[in-house]
């Protein structure tokens, strides 16, 4: 038998896994900004309702229909408010990515694979939206 969607699981909170050890793992190796790691780490348990996934974006697919693996899609969002401005690499911001568990007779779940810092707009994009190049 072939696991179904659950097309209710749009409503309704999510459990989050993950998202501890994986924006540990980012503040350890990439030494966020203090108030942008607080802002990150104030956000993530927002992702337990469905609304603040809508504008994820698909980072990698993995799963296709007639794959029999338990592995699902990596998306990624980029954080709100977590932009680090560098004089050497421009506007970068945080980027959060995640697999959806959304299974019939399971507890729909996302699960952190990882934040990371990337860069937004580059120094030159930066400079001429701002007038200034």
């Amino acid at each position: 038998m072939v696991e179904q969607l659950d097309p209710y699981s749009t409503w309704g909170t999510w459990a989050l896994e993950r998202f501890e050890p994986e924006i540990q793992n980012w503040r350890t190796t990439e030494h966020p900004p203090a108030d942008v790691f607080a802002r990150v780490d104030q956000w993530w348990p927002r992702l337990e309702h469905p609304s603040e996934r809508a504008a994820a974006f698909l980072a990698e697919r993995v799963n296709d229909e007639e794959s029999a693996s338990d592995e699902t899609d990596i998306w990624g969002l980029w954080v709100p408010n977590s932009y680090i401005y560098d004089a050497r690499h421009g506007v970068q911001r945080v980027q959060c990515f995640f697999r959806l568990h959304e299974l019939v007779g399971k507890q729909p779940r996302v699960v952190c694979e990882a934040f990371h810092t990337a860069t937004w707009r580059s120094q030159t994009d930066a400079d001429l939206a701002d007038g200034m190049g």
